[in-house]
């Protein structure tokens, strides 16, 4: 798989300041459980997760006269100690310029590509609610957040508590949205605040409530507590083969502002 092309930096027109900026915010919203920075890239591991992206470098800053062979041997050391693969978050902000080529020519691989979408968030919070559907908004997971949680993406009850430690990380004003029909909790979602910017995180629904309004519900009502609070725009982070959600979001007036990509190399055996 191409790296450049996924992450399409070469020949598309992209606005680097705007990438670079939901960079930084989207790794604030979703904090490490330990990190080191090593000369403007932060290497970040998460114990008990295996997302991606609390499991890897982000490469955001690089000073023009400094070199990169000790940056790339300090990343691997962080995760070789750890027995963990290597793994880069490439993005067109990703610095230096050409990182990505240089990836893949010492054998790193690339998955999951994945589309950053924004929005206007007065679009989003006007956008069309279940009729039969309430939203209600705490600042921390409530136990009926957590069960239709776990239940609508099945995950097993050995992550939770990583994934609480995650969410305990959190250190800027967070939404957590649980959305009702006929009175039983149908899908949840997590919006956390950073100046304009809301990111929208954990939009999971239960099957049996599918295609009935409850994720745009969830949306709308995330939209408007973070209006209520001077954000202007919201940003959101899938996976290019989840259909589903790219056509949730399209429809709720999301699109796509770049995309990023994994790099990885296995840990050497």
């Amino acid at each position: 798989m191409d790296a450049a092309g996924i992450v399409a930096g070469k020949n598309v027109p992209v606005d680097e300041a705007l990438i670079g900026s939901l960079d930084d915010v989207a790794a604030r919203a979703v904090p490490a459980g330990c990190t080191r920075e090593i000369g403007g890239w932060l290497a970040r591991r998460s114990p008990g997760l295996h997302t991606k992206r609390a499991n890897s470098v982000l490469p955001r800053r690089h000073p023009p006269d400094e070199g990169i062979e000790g940056k790339l041997a300090a990343c691997e050391q962080f995760y070789e100690e750890r027995g963990l693969p290597v793994r880069y978050q490439i993005s067109p902000a990703s610095r230096p310029a050409g990182l990505e080529e240089l990836l893949v020519d010492r054998g790193y691989t690339a998955s999951a590509p994945t589309a950053v979408q924004t929005c206007d968030l007065e679009r989003l919070r006007r956008g069309p609610a279940a009729p039969e559907a309430t939203a209600e908004i705490a600042s921390r997971p409530t136990d009926g957040w957590w069960r239709t949680w776990q239940a609508a993406l099945g995950v097993e009850p050995s992550r939770l508590s990583a994934v609480a430690a995650l969410l305990g990380r959190l250190d800027r004003r967070t939404a957590f949205v649980t959305v009702s029909i006929d009175g039983t909790s149908a899908a949840v979602g997590l919006g956390v605040l950073d100046g304009p910017w809301l990111g929208i995180f954990n939009m999971a629904t239960l099957p049996a409530s599918r295609r009935r309004g409850a994720g745009r519900t969830a949306l709308a009502a995330l939209a408007g507590w973070a209006r209520g609070r001077g954000a202007t725009g919201g940003y959101l982070q899938v996976e290019l083969d989840n259909q589903s959600a790219l056509e949730l979001y399209r429809g709720a007036g999301f699109r796509q502002a770049y995309r990023y990509v994994y790099l990885t190399r296995a840990p050497a055996t």
